[in-house]
């Protein structure tokens, strides 16, 4: 496999993440929310992979910033109004650079092509992007990546936004925005991990488990923070690790059992983490795929 037909393997994590099970307090292929299930998850990954790809195609002919801009506005058009819920945008949002720096690099390896990413959106994306983020983010407004507080405009205020790279920057408190501008690092974590666990004799689930874990006791979710605020930030910082340290002694499955059992009812779902750990099972497909 070649270039643009590589975001398939990429994109293959918006289709898996949401069948994981058990996960705390999030959609799995035995538990949905009262809006949203694993049909809902998978109607909106085959139209955002869609996207994908061609936005790779239009990168590798005609530049990467013609490429973002493309999948962008796509997604505005063709995706955000038919999930005002919120289905996942942040994982399209992440996925966006790195098919746009498929379609330039020869490179398979996740730290290349998230490298790449990178380089993607501090060279090839400004005022035009940022434009458009946020227009999505209003429409699917409240998410955890719709209303801000700190040194930018709020999504609903008219002034003009600064270039994507500068607001993501800004806004690098979520850890959505983040990622793109660092490099990758905690989606590379995640794959690493995963990569782990299968050589280990796990299989996909349960490695994508065992680092979503791991991940959440690490790094908590800026979901949980933007919802719930900042103690419930800590706290739910603090039973990950709990659940980290019961998953040594009893497992992965029952940790994330017992979490669940306590974040469900709260309404705690870690959808930062998750959108993160999407692209991490898809770096993974992309070296298990290629190779």
């Amino acid at each position: 496999m070649e270039g643009c037909s590589l975001v398939n393997l990429v994109s293959s994590g918006m289709f898996i993440e949401p069948l994981l099970h058990p996960k705390p307090g999030a959609v799995t292929r035995i538990l949905g929310h009262r809006d949203k299930d694993v049909v809902r998850f998978a109607v909106h990954a085959s139209l955002a992979g869609e996207i994908l790809v061609r936005g790779c195609e239009r990168s590798r002919n005609f530049g990467c910033r013609g490429g973002i801009s493309y999948m962008l506005s796509e997604y505005l058009e063709r995706v955000a109004h038919k999930f005002k819920d919120n289905i996942a945008y942040g994982t399209f949002f992440l996925l966006a650079p790195i098919a746009s720096a498929l379609g330039m690099t020869s490179s398979t390896s996740p730290a290349k092509v998230a490298a790449a990413a990178r380089d993607v959106v501090e060279g090839c994306t400004g005022e035009r992007e940022s434009t458009l983020h946020l227009k999505i983010l209003r429409l699917i407004s409240p998410s955890h990546l719709g209303r801000y507080r700190g040194p930018i405009p709020d999504v609903f205020e008219s002034s003009s936004p600064p270039p994507l790279p500068r607001l993501l920057r800004l806004a690098s408190w979520d850890l959505v925005h983040s990622e793109p501008v660092k490099g990758y690092p905690v989606s590379l974590e995640a794959f690493n991990s995963i990569q782990r666990m299968v050589e280990e004799g796990y299989d996909l689930e349960g490695a994508s488990l065992a680092a979503l874990l791991g991940i959440l006791a690490e790094w908590g979710d800026t979901l949980i923070y933007q919802k719930f605020g900042g103690r419930a930030y800590i706290l739910a910082m603090r039973e990950a690790r709990a659940a980290l340290e019961m998953s040594r002694r009893l497992g992965v499955m029952p940790a994330l059992v017992w979490l669940d059992s306590i974040w469900r009812p709260r309404g705690w779902n870690p959808g930062a983490i998750l959108d993160i750990l999407a692209v991490g099972i898809g770096f993974y497909m992309l070296e298990f795929g290629s190779s």
